[in-house]
């Protein structure tokens, strides 16, 4: 009865020219197949059932994913523990060391200079992620808002970019030292932005 009174609700305020979600879009392909008396699978019915199924799937499996998630943290509470070696006492909190990695001799070739290169291919002509960059940490705890952050830093930094050449006042030499914070921050320095023509 739920979700009829709901698809009874979106139908009577329904406005082709503001569809609102998955029941408007389906309203209003069932009434374009009628006009062409289109025999077809997009019926009430239908809708009431995908929309049933939609809702389980996208609420019942969360729900019950978390049932278990609690069940389990109350049978086991956190203890003493060691990795490679490692003792971990019990309530410690454990974080990768990003910069550690990101210096390491191993795995990059001058990991202390400017060099493009670690992120191309052999030729040259394409971009390449090695699996040692990690920006976003990595395993339980990387950072959720991987794809939105490289998606943000991508737009600002290429309309910075497109709109200005960036430069360091005159007679300034670049820093590239950093402090520790929650990230490892630029120290405060001054930055020329010409406007490009």
């Amino acid at each position: 009865n739920i979700f009829s009174n709901e698809i009874k609700c979106h139908e009577e305020s329904l406005d082709q020219n503001c569809i609102r979600d998955y029941i408007d879009s389906f309203l209003i392909e069932m009434k374009d197949r009628q006009k062409e008396n289109n025999v077809s699978s997009f019926t009430y019915s239908m809708l009431n059932g995908n929309v049933q199924a939609l809702f389980g799937a996208g609420s019942g499996t969360v729900r019950i994913t978390i049932e278990w998630c609690l069940l389990t943290m109350a049978a086991y509470t956190t203890e003493d523990t060691s990795v490679q070696g490692y003792n971990i006492p019990k309530g410690t909190f454990v974080l990768t060391n990003i910069w550690a990695v990101h210096h390491d001799h191993r795995y990059w070739k001058n990991p202390d200079t400017f060099f493009p290169e670690h992120f191309l291919s052999q030729d040259g002509t394409t971009m390449k992620k090695p699996e040692y960059f990690i920006p976003f940490s990595i395993g339980k705890r990387s950072c959720p808002g991987e794809t939105l952050g490289l998606i943000e830093v991508f737009l600002y930094f290429t309309s910075i970019l497109q709109r200005f050449t960036v430069a360091l006042p005159d007679g300034e030499k670049p820093n590239f030292d950093g402090t520790c914070e929650l990230t490892w921050e630029a120290k405060f320095h001054h930055l020329r932005l010409l406007p490009r023509n």
